[in-house]
């Protein structure tokens, strides 16, 4: 082993173990009492710190094995250690839990048989000394299994038969001795099922049951303080540990972590919703001492007594009340982690059964203020039937004991329809329940989740009633509501390009493309949310899905290039000669959810055509393709220069050529919204600016003007209002003062000040600066089209409002948005002078 400390005592302790001969099981049981020795002397006087005290013990033991089986194990064989041993956190007495993995082809029952001998002779105690207690009973199939397994079946038991304990031991499982190559490949094949890429709350849940378990059967036999298993103690803060690592292993590097006191400095950081008055990493710390104290006097207790008091007080050099109001602090924050972590809240309400009188269901419906009180009765039969197979016993095994559980389905939609009534929309609320529900299907986890966690049922019924955007995406994937979950403690922006590109680099196409879109749908989601609890800005809500559309467009050239070029190398570094710009409203980085991206392609000068057309056919094939994880993005390419009927990809030259050459003045309005993505050799975005310049000058500003005028009055002839029924709707992008007036008046003032080099946003903030008015009257109208999105989920080009001020719609938007009807009409007003002053 390694030292880990930086410390020089660690540093030659780590050196003397690391140079120790070991034989023979003598050998190895002196070496065992000698180094304890020295590590407890040296811990008491506080030379070593707690944590290379325990590291440091580990290493001792992990010196053992190797040593041993070297002379007694001639195999290939690996040992892999689980718990403390696993977690570097081996204390005065702890047992070593193990297990032996051999490569497949050998002769088993020979390894079968010497491993046996090995484990009977090393457990074995000499003149009152040993080596140590050797547990293997987390090895895969527990007692039933041989005392040795082969690495394909330690592969196959995990990923067929793998159950719920399984997890908890796997998390903490490293190589310890042997063929440590043998065991890493193992633990490697094994981890999708340890770290899961999608929440499993059952799992989260049952680490709680079996904490009650230990719980009452201490009040039963509690005789003080248990340090190990009471309310405060080891076990409620490595509970705590295991959970936030089953949630956020699967997604996050950190959480992969052997050493509890690690996880437990993160979660201290950044996860933990309140700063406790001693932080949790302290907690486990001062804990694990205590254990320790009592454990060198008695290796099998962990109450504390008074006779342990001297002790600890001479440690630690303080007085009695001192120590135990310490301690006292100490349990109170682990309490008050353990009970954060596993939260739950239950409202109360009426439970509907599948007897229940159809009658007396829609009264209660009725009193709820559901709208249908029937349609609503017929959907909570449909989910009441959808779900019944949640009363089936689901069996659990936990450290030995198994525990039958199931899921009251009743109980689970009765609190569906509660928070549902609770909404604005109830009716449409459980109705996008209900669809979630069928898409969930049989995935035990997410019901035990919802019913078990009433404050995250509450939010989603809540966002599900507000925003049909946001249903139809957790609908087409159920499996995102872990995002909602923990999205308070998500990054909120992709992952930075260099790592996320070395995590990926070596799967397959279709792998890497699941990548790339479970990051833009986790992290669309986040803006979604974000935004519909009113954190953010319209313009942060922009910024934010354009960054996220930059990072799958340059990604997907990473990939694109690794498959027709063979590179390896993140977008940043890659260096060939091509070039991807962003136009419309992905460009100008006004894009909200649902927006297409509109791109254009190009290639330096000299380059062979063929080569390139056919890289940007692979690029938009993967760009745009749907996957297990979701779809790509939308791509619109009839920006491009001759639209539709011009080639997919243009050289440098002729881009050039199309705008300085074209006639017609409405083709190069795109190149005022245009923004390079990538840019292959980094000189692109001065050639843009270049064209801008060029293109723009070869017209006079009147005709500019004029050609500005006849597209803005055949948009407004024709798409600016339409009846349906009686209702009269305006088009918020087509009407009159609507956002293509407002573009205009952005375009007229970047071109007749020749402002090139700035971006839309930028041209926007220098408008502002003397007339602060026209940026919120923009701000209302993107507002506006922003919740109509969310609220309808209809494409952006059907963006339509109701003309009545007593319409739903504008009641909602009140509520919703704090918009009214007056306030549209003041930002309509003030874009259209504005731009009528100026044209």
């Amino acid at each position: 082993m390694k030292d880990v400390s930086g410390n020089d005592i660690v540093s030659d302790s780590i050196s003397q173990i690391n140079s120790a001969q070991i034989k023979t099981f003598q050998d190895a049981i002196d070496f065992k009492y000698d180094t304890q020795k020295k590590m407890v002397s040296l811990w008491f006087s506080h030379s070593l710190k707690t944590e290379d005290f325990m590291y440091l013990l580990s290493a001792m033991y992990e010196k053992i094995m190797d040593s041993l089986l070297s002379y007694y194990l001639p195999f290939e064989i690996a040992v892999i250690g689980f718990g403390k041993i696993g977690a570097y956190e081996i204390n005065f007495s702890s047992d070593i839990d193990v297990c032996f993995v051999f490569r497949s082809g050998q002769d088993e029952e020979k390894i079968i048989k010497e491993v046996r001998n090995f484990f009977l002779e090393t457990n074995n105690q000499k003149d009152g000394r040993f080596i140590w207690r050797l547990d293997i009973d987390l090895r895969p199939g527990g007692k039933s299994s041989p005392i040795a397994v082969s690495d394909n079946f330690f592969s196959w038991y995990y990923l067929n038969l793998g159950k719920v304990d399984d997890r908890y031991a796997l998390i903490r499982a490293r190589p310890i001795g042997g063929r440590k190559d043998i065991a890493q490949r193992v633990l490697q094949e094994i981890e999708p099922f340890v770290f899961r890429r999608y929440l499993d709350f059952s799992v989260i849940e049952r680490l709680k049951e079996i904490k009650i378990l230990i719980s009452r059967h201490l009040r039963s036999v509690e005789n003080g303080f248990d340090v190990k298993y009471s309310s405060g103690g080891i076990r409620e803060i490595e509970f705590v540990a295991l959970a936030n690592q089953l949630i956020f292993g699967g997604k996050d590097p950190r959480f992969k972590e052997k050493r509890t006191a690690k996880i437990l400095d993160i979660i201290d950081k950044e996860l933990i919703k309140k700063k406790f008055e001693i932080p949790l990493k302290e907690c486990y710390l001062f804990l694990r001492e205590i254990e320790s104290i009592i454990q060198i006097e008695e290796e099998y207790r962990y109450n504390l007594t008074e006779k342990d008091i001297p002790k600890i007080l001479d440690f630690y050099g303080v007085g009695y009340k001192e120590f135990f109001e310490r301690l006292e602090a100490v349990r109170k924050v682990v309490s008050e982690a353990f009970r954060e972590t596993f939260e739950v809240e239950e409202p109360e309400y009426k439970i509907i059964t599948g007897d229940s009188n159809d009658k007396d269901v829609e009264n209660y419906l009725s009193d709820l203020n559901y709208r249908d009180p029937k349609s609503v009765r017929e959907i909570i039969k449909g989910m009441l039937g959808r779900i019944s197979f949640l009363k089936e016993r689901h069996r659990v095994f936990m450290y030995d004991q198994d525990i039958s559980e199931s899921v009251n389905p009743e109980r689970i939609v009765s609190s569906i329809v509660w928070h549902c009534s609770k909404t604005r929309n109830a009716d449409s609320a459980i109705s996008y329940m209900s669809s979630f529900i069928s898409a969930v299907g049989r995935r035990r986890g997410i019901y035990t989740m919802l019913f078990k966690n009433q404050k995250l049922l509450k939010n989603l019924v809540e966002l599900m009633s507000r925003s049909a955007f946001f249903s139809n995406f957790l609908i087409k994937h159920p499996e995102s509501i872990d995002t909602i979950f923990l999205s308070g403690k998500r990054e909120i922006l992709p992952e930075n390009e260099e790592s996320f590109w070395k995590r990926v680099k070596d799967l397959p196409t279709d792998d890497v493309l699941d990548e790339i879109r479970r990051e833009k749908k986790e992290k669309i989601l986040i803006t979604v949310l974000d935004d519909i609890s009113a954190k953010l800005d319209i313009f942060d809500v922009s910024a934010r899905i354009s960054k996220i559309y930059d990072f799958v467009v340059r990604q997907t050239v990473a990939l694109t290039s690794r498959e027709k070029l063979n590179t390896d190398i993140p977008p940043s570094q890659i260096n060939i000669p091509y070039v991807i710009i962003a136009v419309g409203k992905y460009g100008s980085e006004e894009a909200i959810y649902g927006s297409d991206a509109d791109l254009i392609f190009s290639f330096y000068d000299g380059e062979d055509f063929e080569q390139w057309i056919k890289f940007s056919q692979r690029f938009l094939n993967l760009l745009t393709s749907k996957t297990k994880e979701g779809e790509g993005l939308q791509v619109d390419m009839r920006l491009r220069p001759s639209g539709r009927a011009g080639p997919l990809a243009l050289s440098q030259g002729a881009i050039f050529s199309f705008y300085t050459q074209t006639e017609n003045v409405w083709e190069i309005f795109p190149l005022l919204k245009a923004r390079v993505i990538f840019d292959g050799y980094g000189k692109y975005s001065d050639f843009l600016r270049e064209i801008k310049q060029k293109a723009f000058d070869r017209f006079p500003f009147e005709k500019v003007k004029t050609e500005m005028l006849r597209i803005r009055e055949k948009s407004q002839t024709h798409l600016s209002a339409k009846m349906e029924g009686s209702r009269k709707l305006l088009n918020i992008k087509y009407c009159e003062g609507g956002l293509y007036d407002f573009e205009l008046i952005i375009h007229f003032y970047q071109i007749k000040e020749r402002l090139f080099d700035l971006t839309f946003k930028q041209v926007l903030e220098k408008i502002s600066s003397s007339d602060k008015e026209i940026r919120e009257s923009y701000k209302t109208l993107r507002r506006i089209e922003k919740f109509i999105k969310l609220s309808s989920d209809i494409p952006l080009e059907d963006i339509w409002v109701d003309q009545n001020p007593e319409s739903d719609f504008w009641k909602d938007l009140h509520y919703y948005e704090n918009i009214t009807y007056e306030d549209f009409q003041r930002a309509t007003s003030k874009i259209s002078s504005v731009l009528k002053s100026l044209i």
